[in-house]
């Protein structure tokens, strides 16, 4: 034992460098393979608690224009499973009549890139949030804005806010940010501002124009599907006027963007395992065909075979479980930053022990890839006689064969052969190094210009243009265009 002990003290001391690196490459992967796990499940516990309370719809038909509630009413009670249904009104407005006022600021909201609609709150469905996840319940002349808006406009609390059209101008302080289970991503392309019911029922029908979300609630969320054909093929004349989604839906366009920067983290995280993988396997058989020497001297006094592969394996051991710990703790202290954006949406979520689990778990499977392959590079060791080690000098590099004769004089030289041997495997892996690591750059950077360049809003399938006017198919389609 105190014979390993000095071995591993010397060796750490020799190559300290190339165990510095390895050390870096394990403790990233370790770092990137646990955020990525605690954060999907930050994003899926946030998401499910924030719906207790939100109790978003099972299936939602948006409708701009009026509706017959009675037929909506006969429709549920006939199909099997409905346990509940609202049709909430939404005033919606454009961004330039609405103004926020603030210290020594002015603007409207007319870049806005959502529609705003001004709401009240729901009963007991569809609830709107405070940060705390408490339903709200404002007074006259107060507003709740919607975090999803912060991201472009820097609304604080006190600031008023000015609705202005038809004539009509109301007042509003701002005192609270809502948290919306159903529309908290700018992939919905709406957001809701929230007053109370005296202020919305004074407003609605007189400024603005009135849309409905007609919501409904199952038995089983499953049921969703099966209502929208019934619902789209009813003989009613049922409000469409508008997109019809289902829970699932909502859930996705909701997680969708935490799940993106996942699936990048993820794969950062593969390929820093790659990476790591390459790097201890030249590691390890360059302290091998450095050791030959003492290999075989260890062979000949008889130490076992499989403890000569213990003393090299002890070694990585240390980095990756030192790595391992490091690694973890990284990801912790980072984990609000990955968390951030969920945190800003869905509220504050306390990092439990069912989260740290998983994590732990993940760290534990990098642990057994990386000294599973470090066994296999090992076993080398076993390839090697006593004789090759001490009197060949056959240490463990690969040789290339090259036959003799003609075959010889008539394909490659032997030198062109080790030539090629030692560019596949010398340059070949920084190669491949490079290759990694320019695409761990290059996907995010392309992915961006991506989004941001005119012609990709073109690709999905609206023109590049100073002014776009969107006339929505449905009832009075003459005098809405005109």
């Amino acid at each position: 034992m105190k014979m390993y002990i000095k071995l591993l003290i010397n060796d750490f001391r020799k190559k300290a460098w190339k165990n510095i690196i390895l050390f870096v490459f394990m403790c990233l992967s370790v770092t990137i393979a646990a955020s990525v796990v605690l954060m999907l499940l930050q994003l899926f516990s946030s998401i499910t608690s924030m719906y207790e309370t939100a109790k978003p719809p099972h299936f939602l038909q948006m409708h701009m224009g009026t509706i017959e509630q009675t037929d909506i009413d006969e429709f549920n009670e006939s199909f099997e499973g409905v346990t509940y249904w609202q049709s909430a009104p939404m005033i919606t407005v454009y961004g330039d009549c609405i103004s926020v006022a603030g210290d020594d600021k002015t603007y409207t909201l007319s870049d806005c890139r959502l529609d705003i609609s001004f709401v009240k709150q729901n009963d007991g469905y569809d609830v709107l949030l405070d940060e705390k996840r408490v339903p709200l319940n404002l007074i006259d002349g107060e507003i709740g804005v919607p975090v999803i808006v912060l991201d472009q406009y820097d609304i604080l609390l006190g600031d008023k806010i000015a609705l202005s059209a038809n004539g009509i101008e109301k007042q509003f302080t701002v005192v609270t940010y809502v948290y919306d289970g159903m529309m908290n991503s700018t992939t919905c392309s709406s957001t809701r501002f929230l007053i109370s019911d005296a202020d919305f029922d004074s407003l609605l029908g007189n400024i603005g124009e009135t849309e409905y979300l007609i919501e409904t609630y199952f038995t089983d969320r499953s049921l969703a599907s099966a209502y929208q054909t019934a619902y789209e093929q009813s003989d009613k004349e049922l409000p469409k006027n508008g997109q019809a989604i289902t829970y699932t839906i909502i859930f996705l366009l909701s997680a969708l963007t935490d799940i993106l920067t996942a699936m990048v983290l993820v794969f950062a995280g593969i390929m820093l395992v790659i990476v790591v993988i390459v790097c201890m396997r030249y590691v390890i058989l360059a302290e091998l065909e450095d050791d030959v020497a003492v290999i075989g001297t260890m062979k000949s006094i008889g130490i076992p075979e499989k403890g000569i592969e213990n003393l090299y394996l002890a070694k990585i051991r240390i980095l990756i479980s030192v790595a391992g710990v490091i690694g973890f703790l990284l990801a912790l202290l980072f984990l609000p930053r990955f968390t951030s954006h969920i945190s800003s949406f869905f509220g504050e979520q306390p990092l439990g022990i069912q989260s740290m689990l998983p994590a732990i778990i993940s760290v534990a499977i990098i642990y057994c890839v990386i000294l599973l392959f470090a066994k296999r590079m090992l076993k080398q060791i076993k390839s090697k006689t006593i004789v090759d080690l001490l009197v060949l000098d056959d240490g463990f590099s690969k040789k290339i064969k090259v036959k003799s004769g003609l075959y010889k004089s008539k394909r490659l030289s032997a030198n062109a052969l080790i030539g090629l041997k030692e560019v596949r495997n010398g340059y070949g892996v920084v190669f491949v190094l490079m290759l990694i690591i320019t695409i761990l750059v290059m996907v995010p950077i392309r992915s961006l210009q991506t989004m941001q360049a005119e012609d990709f809003v073109t690709y999905m399938g609206s023109p590049v243009c100073d002014l776009l006017v969107e006339v929505m198919q449905g009832e009075s389609l003459e005098e809405r265009n005109e």
